[in-house]
């Protein structure tokens, strides 16, 4: 007797298989992993960074001439017509610190004057730290004597023009820093100017 049982003979013939075609493969839209090794990045001493392009200088001009006369309005705004006084949350001691207010405002007049003359990266630069200096000066005297008064309101408006104010103030500090940089970056490679 044996355990095993023979193969089943198939009742039905199977169908020839089709001979396989040698076919070119096709092109696919879909990405593909290359497998070739990929090059190590070059080392950070010898990457190019791209160079920030600046705008055509028409349209530099624009923005400077622009600026001189907003500046001149809101000068003409604050001491001549309608003046600070009339503004409801200022008070007296306003006057205590219009001196470098005006002061800010006429050195931003004189540097954008300045570029609409020579607009090099290393006049920028020495316009960017007078006009931020003189700035900082006015925001620090602002944020000592703060002459405001918001005592018509429930809300700490003091707080927020104070937070503002260090704002302001943190601001300038980059921008000069910002600028020093740019001047000694245009002092040792003048190409870039």
């Amino acid at each position: 007797m044996s355990l095993t049982t023979p193969p089943k003979q198939p009742t039905e013939p199977t169908p020839p298989t089709q001979p396989t075609q040698l076919t070119q493969p096709t092109q696919s839209t879909e990405p593909t992993q290359s497998t070739e090794p990929t090059q190590p990045p070059r080392p950070a001493e010898t990457r190019q960074t791209p160079e920030l392009r600046r705008p055509p200088i028409a349209t530099r001009r624009i923005g400077y001439a622009v600026a001189v006369v907003v500046n001149a309005l809101i000068l003409f705004g604050i001491n001549v017509w309608p003046g600070w006084e009339v503004v409801p949350f200022l008070t007296a001691d306003m006057a205590l610190v219009l001196g470098i207010i005006n002061a800010s405002i006429l050195v931003g007049i004189a540097a954008n004057l300045v570029y609409l003359v020579r607009d090099s990266r290393r006049i920028r630069a020495i316009g960017d730290i007078a006009t931020n200096s003189v700035g900082l000066a006015a925001m620090v005297r602002l944020y000592q004597v703060a002459p405001f008064d918001f005592s018509g309101s429930t809300f700490d408006w003091l707080r927020v023009v104070q937070i503002l104010l260090f704002i302001g103030i943190a601001g300038a500090v980059i921008g000069i820093i910002a600028a020093i940089v740019s001047l000694v970056r245009s002092a040792i490679d003048p190409a870039r100017d």
